[in-house]
């Protein structure tokens, strides 16, 4: 079936199929290192990529192209940058990028996903996760945001689901979680992807797991100007007990300030950043977007 995907190539855009060059699958041998010399795909106002399929495992072969790391089995998607496709691989046991692997020139979205920064999960506790959602193609991108939390995590605001991400743009997607305050277990936090499809190919583009650790600390989190109990610790304010989740009464922050409890006040916000792409011979393109708020409700809290 992959073997039709170069047909789908738009007209005037200059593509192949890695067979086209090496006449079938690349076959990576233990200990040897294999080297790639390969046409760039130039063509006029697209992005030039490379779609790899590469079966091998989860954590073998490692392969460079054009000195950028890739390491796995599956697919590898990668915008390419200079004069030509250089490909250096090499495992530690047998594996193949298969000949339909793709060097391509789109017009399409080519949409990426990543934590930034990749922060532990703090359990027993509260916290935020960001994820960076980039857009280097020339066409705006309809994407499904699949997250799937562990049991004992839960986002305190619905999540959304589908979003348009602009071509040529990145858009900061923040979420604030929940722990279950007493649940002290750790585990890896879940990977986060982003699904859709171009006209070569259903994509789907994933970034994690983040590791999960443990703390018991006194913290209280203030977002959006509501202030919660977001640790382990029971808090004691003028004989009243205040427990973790609890939502803290107003003016009393000043109280706690000599308590040794830590402070942190935010903002949940997703805004959008412009960022700078390789074009091709249309030099940079910049998209101003404007801002996506995602509004943590005070009722919730209670």
């Amino acid at each position: 079936m992959r073997r039709l995907l170069a047909l789908l190539l738009l007209p005037l855009v200059f593509g192949y199929q890695l067979s086209d060059y090496t006449g079938g699958d690349v076959y990576l041998q233990p200990g040897r290192e294999t080297v790639l010399s390969l046409p760039f795909p130039e063509g006029n106002a697209c992005l030039p990529v490379a779609v790899l399929f590469v079966r091998g495992g989860e954590d073998y072969p490692v392969i460079r192209v054009n000195g950028k790391p890739l390491e796995g089995g599956g697919v590898h998607r990668i915008v390419l940058e200079g004069n030509v496709v250089e490909v250096n691989a090499s495992t530690s046991l047998p594996a193949v990028i298969e000949g339909n692997s793709l060097i391509y020139c789109t017009t399409d979205p080519f949409i990426t996903v990543e934590y930034v920064p990749p922060s532990p999960i703090v359990v027993g506790n509260y916290n935020f996760l960001h994820i960076a959602i980039k857009n280097e193609g020339f066409s705006p991108g309809e994407v499904n945001l699949l997250l799937a939390f562990h049991p004992n995590l839960a986002p305190y605001h619905p999540p959304y689901t589908r979003l348009r991400i602009p071509a040529k743009s990145s858009v900061t997607y923040n979420m604030f979680l929940l722990a279950s305050p007493f649940e002290m277990r750790l585990s890896s936090h879940p990977r986060v992807c982003v699904a859709y499809v171009d006209s070569i190919m259903r994509v789907r583009e994933c970034d994690g797991p983040v590791p999960t650790r443990s703390e018991v600390r006194p913290v209280v989190r203030c977002v959006n100007g509501v202030c919660i109990n977001s640790s382990n610790v029971v808090l004691e304010l003028n004989g009243a007990s205040v427990y973790p989740g609890d939502v803290l009464p107003e003016g009393v922050l000043e109280q706690i300030s000599g308590l040794n409890v830590e402070i942190v006040k935010k903002t949940l916000t997703s805004g959008n950043d412009v960022f700078r792409a390789q074009t091709g011979n249309l030099g940079w393109v910049f998209i101003l977007l404007g801002l996506v708020v995602v509004a943590v409700r005070y009722a919730g809290f209670l």
